[in-house]
Order: C-alpha cells, then sequence, then structure tokens
C-alpha cells in the first residue's frame, strides 16, 4: 500500500521538490523556492521528504523514457530514409551506425548471440567513372 506523504509535507517543501525535479541544479531549486541548501539537507533527513522526492524523481524518469521509447521508432525511419541518400558517404555511414546499433543491441539482448557475430572490417568502395563500383 503506498503512503501518501504529501500529506505530510509543508508547502514549503512541496514547493521545493517540485523545482527540484524542474531545475538543472539544487542551488536553483532553493534559489527558486527560497531556502537555503542547509534547509534542503536537513529535510532530507525527514523520511516522508525523502520518500516523496525519490518518488517524484521516479515519475520524472519513467515520463523521459517513455517519451525516448515513442521516438526510438522515427529515429529509426529517419534512419532507414537516409539510406536511399544519393551520396556514398552519407548511405555508408548510415550503413554503418544501423550494423553498430543493431550489434550492441544484441549485445545487451543475449549475450551469447553476440559471440557468434563475426568482426565486421568496413571497406569504404569508389564509384568508377562509369558508374560502377570498384
Amino acid at each position: 500500500m503506498e503512503e501518501n506523504y504529501i500529506e505530510k509535507l509543508t508547502p514549503k517543501q512541496q514547493k521545493f521538490i517540485w523545482h527540484f525535479v524542474t531545475c538543472l541544479s539544487i542551488q536553483e531549486a532553493c534559489e527558486k523556492s527560497g531556502i537555503t541548501a542547509k534547509t534542503f539537507r536537513n529535510w532530507k533527513k525527514n523520511d516522508a521528504f525523502r520518500n516523496y522526492l525519490k518518488e517524484k524523481q521516479s515519475e520524472l524518469m519513467e515520463e523521459a523514457l517513455d517519451k525516448l521509447k515513442m521516438s526510438i521508432t522515427i529515429a529509426v525511419e529517419n534512419l532507414i530514409h537516409a539510406l536511399n541518400s544519393p551520396d556514398d558517404k552519407t548511405r555508408l555511414s548510415i550503413s554503418k551506425d544501423i550494423l553498430t546499433f543493431y550489434i550492441k543491441l544484441m549485445e545487451i539482448l543475449k549475450p551469447e548471440i553476440s559471440q557468434k557475430i563475426p568482426s565486421i572490417i568496413f571497406v569504404p568502395f569508389h564509384k568508377k567513372d562509369d558508374g560502377t563500383n570498384e
């Protein structure tokens, strides 16, 4: 059962926690909340404050991860679209990126598979004057 920590906090503590999760530094959060760093350190000794702060940080992290997950599909589509570039260097660079990302993903998901993937040596190719590859 989840405890309602916010009920145990003062309005000033609640305000600080909101600034803490939205500001770039503790100092900035303290300034915007009108407290000192010493006050923040003292508040961290309070279980309700500490737990509510952790809860808000977790919510923020979960929201950020959800946004990243949603943008992965777009990023992959952009990479695939870039494979159709008329520029050989761009296509080669994108191809390397896709292969590198795939290999890293396999290393994370299935370490036993990554050991079986052979080392890949990329050899740049050049087009001859007649348009064929060397």
